[in-house]
């Protein structure tokens, strides 16, 4: 991350207002498709827990497979294998008018490679070409489209800007082109400056080779820049005559001014800048350019207003993707302007990201934390670390300001965490590393904690920094970093306003997408419908029961209990969790009770049980929803199906679950689970046999679905238990201590060792076709839990893999194997016995929940003498303080 970098593009907010429309939805369970990795046995696991902790319908969850890596993928892949499949799933299952959010399960890939989308287009250097799997989903059509816009640093018209008369109005693709001159002259200057520093620092150190001074390089810088300035400052007027109030334009205006020696002008634009939204008081404070400015008085004024500045944001509004966004943010015809779709992960899994008992834990404690409205603090932390604090510090005080009206507690702190808090319900800090657990403080659930960093949504193990899941593991309900290097654009990371948004009721999905206006490359992790503040009315319906039979024609009436102060504006009807109909209730009624009723004509349905759900929504700008739902039996024709499980509660992950179905008349009866066909039986009744491994960990629904000889259809009652892990496996007690490192022993081949086991150490060991292997290691595991082995490669496998001697099963799986381990703490034995073939690699992985290569340090081999490394093993901190001392 480079400071210098920050300047050119140090507008915090590019301005626009906004005016509401009537809105439809606020984000609820039926709007939420879940997407699972079919391959993945935790993904599975998560979506299920999630699934009954939200009451997401059946329909919504969505089954995808067949993925070569569950951490990376090419933007191609992504289209082909993930978001085209999704898009067609929804459009199958009639949700496409309900479904405004995306929440991806664990085990899915998280950065994305979009290089196929430039089309040999040359990026500007900050727009690095990996984008997280959120943004891609958010900016569907352009993604479906092969359109590149997503990158753009005001793509996202769903954001909220502050409320000042003077805006700047949307950059044509051709002036963001000019632009990036100005940009390109700036990124020059920070090479040459840090060139002349590392040159000094070497004449220093007396390690300089021979060139230039760094005496000569200033000479030499100062003399090109002089020539620069000029020519920057006529691309950046010109550009202003179509952009008169763009802050950014206007500040870096007065700062080649004052180069120039203009300071009266100088004044002028930086005046103009700080009208139109430019407040960063700690840059404009330091930046050298403007050192000419230092003792005028309208300058420390400037500085002094920009230092105290308050404002507030554009109304907290409820999302819809079932509209369009226009330029100022107002919802509009889809037609019209572009469509959104808000997306999270619910959890990462990747070698820095959180354990399977982590998420979790975070998910329950999400979802227990709706309209709690807690009792917190939002902490805003003023760090030493300018580059990382400066791009957002100068909205803190701002932001506390509002989250204070609100009747909330907020406080700008120095510092770079909370000191011994017990009450942290929001944090905004920015720290490339920082030790949560030496704070002493406690994060609430639901918390959204932020720090802006290059690296913190990077979960790969090599990654440097802090990640943004290690909030997630002190008990936060979200967080987001960056995937890839985000030169810390302020426009690429959510403002402090993100915890007003949230507080006034938002949804943890739409307070991030409203606080972040190019959200390209954040990852955003935690519950989507985390809504601690929110004010949820309580429907029910008045004249059906559960368990209720009906016939015919059937009006439902609906009724909720409203929060206080706010009045229900909308009912929603969902047949088998989908939108059968919407109705408003009259705005000039402040009646809780509306005269509404549903006309529900079961004809057109079929004999069997249906889940009918009811959707309250707030008539407010939140749009703040909840629902209820009840299993009703139609019977118009005398069908049913007769349905009898083995299973009465719970069965082992590595068990066979027995079905026994019957319907007379049937010819055709199908097992489900959600929308997903698990197996079928020919003719009226028949006994299945269905491994729990498929149906996944957790708790799971099956039903059936008998097709008649007339065509008609009839739904069996809904069938629920638990499938749950595989029983503990006890640790082993080996005679000898083992040593780090893993062994890999090759038929007439000889013995090798390494201290990390990547998908190159067969090549290093010179393995040539036909060759048998076998990889052997100990693991020693630090916690009893459930921990996950996952391999992948194109060796032929001999038998499966064993563990304590065991061999370790698993259903199906894609070109990834995940495989359940349940493992008592202590030593543990893994052996992998394959053939090579021709490009042959092999890739394992394993840890609890979160995987990591098979490395040093957790994994070791039984020492023997003159062994053969394939990589030098790394020394331990003291071996090697010990080495340089003897040194």
């Amino acid at each position: 991350m480079t400071k210098k970098l920050i300047r050119p593009c140090l507008m915090l907010i590019v301005l626009c207002c906004c005016h509401s429309a009537n809105l439809f939805a606020g984000g609820g369970a039926e709007n939420v498709a879940v997407v699972v990795n079919e391959d993945s046995w935790l993904s599975i696991y998560v979506a299920n827990e999630y699934a009954k902790l939200r009451r997401i319908p059946g329909c919504n969850i969505i089954y995808i497979g067949g993925l070569a890596d569950s951490e990376r993928m090419s933007i191609d892949d992504f289209r082909k294998k993930i978001l085209r499949p999704v898009m067609a799933a929804l459009r199958k299952r009639g949700l496409e008018k309900q479904i405004d959010c995306i929440a991806y399960s664990a085990d899915l890939p998280t950065a994305i490679d979009v290089r196929e989308d430039l089309k040999g287009e040359k990026l500007f250097h900050v727009h690095t070409p990996v984008v997280s799997i959120n943004a891609l989903t958010y900016f569907y059509q352009s993604v479906l489209a092969r359109s590149n816009d997503y990158l753009s640093l005001n793509a996202n018209r769903y954001m909220r800007y502050p409320e000042i008369a003077r805006r700047d109005s949307d950059w044509t693709e051709t002036q963001r082109k000019t632009f990036e001159q100005v940009m390109e002259f700036f990124t020059e200057r920070s090479k040459r400056e840090e060139a002349r520093k590392t040159r000094a620092k070497e004449e220093k150190e007396g390690t300089a080779k021979e060139g230039k001074s760094a005496v000569e390089l200033k000479t030499e810088d100062d003399a090109w820049e002089k020539g620069e300035w000029g020519k920057v400052e006529q691309v950046m007027v010109a550009l202003l005559r179509e952009h008169p109030n763009s802050s950014n334009l206007l500040y870096n205006l007065a700062c080649a001014a004052a180069m120039r020696g203009g300071a009266d002008e100088a004044m002028q634009y930086l005046n103009q800048s700080f009208e139109c939204g430019y407040w960063n008081y700690e840059h404009t404070q330091e930046d050298t350019d403007l050192t000419i400015l230092r003792e005028r008085e309208d300058f420390r004024q400037l500085l002094e207003k920009m230092k105290n500045i308050d404002f507030d944001v554009q109304k907290t509004t409820a999302f819809s993707s079932r509209v369009g966004w226009s330029e100022k943010g107002e919802k509009i015809s889809a037609l019209q302007g572009p469509s959104y779709l808000l997306s999270t992960v619910l959890g990462a899994t990747g070698g820095r990201g959180n354990s399977l008992a982590e998420i979790l834990s975070q998910l329950k404690s999400s979802a227990a934390a709706d309209g709690t409205c807690p009792p917190g603090t939002f902490y805003f932390m003023a760090t030493t670390d300018r580059a990382r604090t400066g791009p957002r510090r100068g909205v803190f005080r701002a932001a506390a300001n509002r989250l204070l009206a609100l009747g909330l507690k907020a406080e700008v702190l120095e510092g770079v965490l909370p000191d011994a808090k017990p009450d942290v319900q929001g944090l905004m800090t920015g720290i490339a590393n920082f030790d949560w657990a030496k704070s002493g403080s406690t994060i609430l659930p639901g918390a959204i904690a932020e720090h802006l960093t290059s690296c913190g949504g990077m979960m790969g193990q090599a990654a440097g920094q802090t990640p943004c899941t290690e909030f997630l593991r002190h008990g936060a309900g979200g967080s987001s970093g960056a995937v890839a290097e985000p030169y810390n654009y302020p426009m690429k990371f959510p403002s402090a306003f993100i915890h007003v948004h949230y507080a006034r009721g938002a949804s943890l999905a739409e307070a991030f997408y409203q606080s972040v206006s190019g959200p390209y490359q954040l990852l955003i992790v935690g519950d989507p419908l985390c809504q601690p503040w929110a004010k949820k009315p309580r429907p029910k319906f008045e004249n059906v029961a559960d368990g209720q039979k009906i016939k015919g024609a059937v009006s439902l009436r609906p009724t909720a209990e409203a929060a206080p102060g706010m009045r229900v504006g909308r009912y929603e009807l969902f047949v088998d969790g989908v939108l059968k109909e919407g109705l408003d209730v009259s705005p000039e009624s402040a009646e809780v009770k509306a005269p509404v009723e549903f006309a529900l004509d079961t004809a057109t349905m079929a004999d069997g049980w249906h889940e009918l759900r009811l959707a309250a929504v707030n008539a407010d700008e939140i749009a703040s929803r909840d629902s209820c739902s009840l299993l009703v039996e139609v019977d118009n024709q005398g069908k049913a199906v007769e349905t009898i499980c083995s299973v009465e509660q719970e069965i082992a992950w590595d068990r066979d679950v027995w079905l026994e179905v019957a319907c007379p008349g049937a010819k055709l009866i199908r097992i489900k689970q959600g929308d997903s066909m698990l197996t079928s039986i020919k003719g009226d009744q028949g006994t299945v046999k269905i491994p729990a491994a498929e149906i996944g960990v957790g708790e799971v629904t099956l039903y059936a679905e008998a097709r008649l000889e007339d065509g008609g259809d009839v739904i069996g009652k809904p069938v629920k238990f638990a499938v749950i892990p595989p029983a503990p496996a006890e640790a082993q007690v080996l005679p000898v201590v083992p040593a780090d490192g893993i062994s890999l022993s090759v038929k007439d081949g000889g013995n090798f060792y390494a201290s990390k086991f990547d998908r190159n150490l067969l090549r290093k060991a010179g393995l040539k076709p036909g060759q048998e292997f076998t990889v052997r290691t100990f693991w020693q595991v630090p916690a009893d839990g459930l921990c996950q082995l996952r391999l992948s490669g194109n060796v032929r496998q001999i038998g499966w893999p064993t563990l304590d001697g065991q061999p370790l099963h698993w259903p199906g799986g894609g070109k990834e194997k995940m495989i359940p381990l349940n493992l008592l703490t202590g030593m543990h034995e893994f052996v992998y016995k394959a053939v090579m073939t021709p490009g042959g690699f092999l890739d394992l992985r394993a840890g609890p929940g979160y995987v990591r290569t098979l490395d040093s340090g957790s994994f070791s081999h039984l020492a023997q003498e003159n062994e053969v490394w394939l990589d030098k093993p790394e020394e331990k901190p003291d071996e090697k303080k010990a080495a340089e001392t003897k040194k």
